[in-house]
């Protein structure tokens, strides 16, 4: 009679597991990487002239066919029944401004208009981004006296250090202004006189 097989124990158990988890974790992370060089290897071969930045000539024999311009019949452009895109009037305008003429342009006539018949109007909007302008907040900083004689000062807002001063938007917009267009070290800045060490102080 053939002794029996001897079981694992729970700590030998365990270790196999482990074992195992770590041969997995290792094969998926291999499997990922083979599939990023197999796309990668797919997009390649499928590069040419009319989608990368290759030259003509590096087509060789496999340039690829060019449409021959039937396309699908369709006219360019917007199609018909298809909604646009362009600008339309919009019902409430933030401001409104009339023109009115002030005398007839006849050369015969040249009479005053004030108070003439209107005989139309024509509605035109300019879409517009308003100019920006800085925005002050002031911080009033409460100190309170205690019935026992301690004066209790209220914290400041993080960054609020002085009495006055630019806040972070401004001085990122104003660093910005500087590296992309190398404004002088003296001027304003949305209609507000800045010091020279504005930028450099920060």
């Amino acid at each position: 009679m053939q002794p029996e097989p001897q079981r694992p124990s729970c700590e030998e158990l365990a270790e196999l597991v482990a074992l195992q988890a770590e041969t997995i974790e290792r094969l998926t992370a291999r499997v990922a990487g083979l599939e990023v060089e197999v796309a990668e290897l797919r997009r390649r071969l499928g590069a040419n002239s009319t989608n990368s930045p290759r030259p003509p000539s590096s087509d060789g024999l496999a340039r690829p066919q060019r449409s021959s311009g039937k396309g699908s019949g369709r006219r360019p452009g917007k199609q018909p029944g298809s909604s646009g895109s362009a600008l339309a009037l919009v019902a409430h305008p933030d401001q409104m401004l009339v023109h009115r003429p002030d005398r007839c342009a006849n050369p015969a006539c040249g009479a005053d208009l004030a108070g003439a018949v209107e005989y139309a109007r024509q509605r035109r909007q300019v879409f517009e981004l308003p100019e920006p302008r800085l925005e002050v907040t002031e911080h009033q900083i409460v100190a309170l006296s205690c019935a026992c004689g301690h004066v209790t000062v209220a914290d400041a807002p993080a960054g609020v250090t002085g009495r006055v001063q630019y806040g972070p938007m401004v001085k990122a917009a104003a660093l910005y202004t500087r590296g992309a267009h190398f404004p002088p070290d003296q001027g304003e800045c949305h209609g507000e006189r800045r010091p020279r060490s504005f930028i450099a102080s920060g």
